[in-house]
């Protein structure tokens, strides 16, 4: 103890400028790759985050290039098991030196000098200087990235997330590196725990972290945790996220419930239906609403009052509308109502596909419609194996491409 603190008071005499700070913000990158390794699971690949690193200087004496080669190298040994401690790379002793004779407080020459972070006793001499670091500049990013591997792998989360939100509410932009690691804590049932508990105050990052969940290889029921909560932010793009997150494990009822109770009392469907069969503006938004494409000047437009407008002229094939169902099985009529206008539509039709494959439940070909005809429809036959659906408006790519418009007013699937 009184070595170290001697070793503390001889580098508090070093002055802390601006460059030493700046150079304190490398430390993220290395020790989140840490815990990157660390907290894997599942049978996760241990791999790089293909991110950028966080940092504010480029002259360190060690090159960031270079710590991310012994950032790799540890994560490799770390793989296969094959760090146990004990002596350490020549190379490593010698850039820790050279940080460390520049820089005494270098968080860097900490990470180099210690080695395999998840050693709780070269954590603890580190922790004293990472503290003093603080104390100094309380907005180093890489001191605050330290606290955050050191409490989250002493199981401290409560304080790793602290860290973490001090950490995005001094450089939000750091949450493009710092949110796919702090995900990993997911894999860890009491650390998800906190986190859940984090995730009730909307916060912007959200969105990632719904993505991040979205391409996980979490379980369906873990997803479903986040789900639960996340389905009640304000920003569209975290909902949107997070039930697509669902609907790619097939858990569709699930997604359309959420979906459904997220909406205004008076515009929950009492069953699962066509939303909004007049295309007009429905609360809940994706999936489970209308998705309206344009490529040029192709495409479809909601119309005043109801209805959209179909725009195609056969040049590409494209998706021009698109809904997402969940129908129960059973026989229906697929119904398309053009009003008082004609509905042929050369290269354009409706058709119904089971979320998930490429069956075809069935389809209603505008192009083969008379040119007078204002309403059409199909037999659709929805099995029991079909859980989802896709309802989708589809033009064709023609040989001899000529413009088309025509006016949809309603589209809907009827119980036949």
């Amino acid at each position: 103890m009184v070595g170290h603190e001697r070793r503390l008071r001889a580098h508090s005499s070093f002055a802390l400028t601006p460059a030493v700070m700046g150079r304190l913000a490398l430390v993220i990158g290395v020790f989140l790759i840490g815990c990157y390794a660390v907290l894997s699971c599942y049978g996760n690949a241990v791999a790089l985050p293909d991110t950028p690193f966080i940092t504010t200087r480029g002259d360190a004496a060690v090159s960031l290039l270079e710590l991310r080669q012994l950032a790799a190298a540890d994560l490799q040994a770390q793989a296969g098991g094959r760090m146990r401690g004990g002596g350490e790379p020549v190379r490593r002793r010698t850039a820790a030196a050279q940080l460390l004779g520049q820089e005494p407080l270098s968080a860097d020459a900490l990470v180099l000098a210690n080695g395999n972070p998840t050693s709780n006793a070269k954590r603890a001499t580190a922790r004293p200087l990472i503290t003093e670091a603080l104390r100094r500049d309380p907005r180093s990013r890489g001191a605050r990235a330290w606290q955050i591997v050191d409490a989250a792998l002493s199981r401290r989360f409560p304080e790793a997330m602290h860290n973490f939100e001090r950490l995005l509410s001094i450089a939000p932009a750091d949450s493009q590196v710092a949110v796919p690691l702090i995900a990993l804590l997911i894999n860890d049932p009491e650390a998800r725990q906190t986190l859940l508990e984090n995730l009730r105050q909307p916060r912007s990052w959200h969105a990632q972290l719904a993505g991040e969940i979205a391409r996980s290889r979490l379980p369906t029921q873990v997803v479903e945790q986040f789900a639960a909560i996340l389905i009640r932010h304000p920003d569209p793009g975290t909902r949107q996220e997070i039930l697509g997150a669902l609907i790619s494990r097939g858990a569709y009822d699930r997604a359309y419930a959420l979906w459904t109770g997220q909406l205004p009392t008076a515009d929950r469907p009492a069953r699962p239906q066509v939303n909004a069969p007049d295309f007009t503006d429905f609360p809940g938004g994706h999936p489970f609403a209308w998705t309206m494409s344009q490529d040029g000047g192709d495409g479809a437009v909601p119309l005043d009052g109801g209805g959209i407008e179909v725009r195609f002229s056969g040049q590409r094939a494209m998706t021009l509308v698109s809904q997402m169902l969940v129908m129960p099985p059973g026989r229906y009529i697929l119904v398309v109502d053009g009003g008082d206008r004609p509905i042929r539509g050369a290269g354009l039709t409706w058709t119904v596909r089971c979320a998930g494959t490429a069956a075809v439940l069935g389809t209603l070909d505008l192009a083969a419609l008379s040119a007078e005809q204002k309403h059409a429809s199909a037999q659709i036959v929805i099995p029991t194996t079909c859980r989802a659906q896709h309802l989708s408006l589809i033009g064709q790519a023609a040989l001899f491409p000529s413009e088309t418009l025509i006016e949809i007013q309603s589209v809907n699937l009827l119980w036949r």
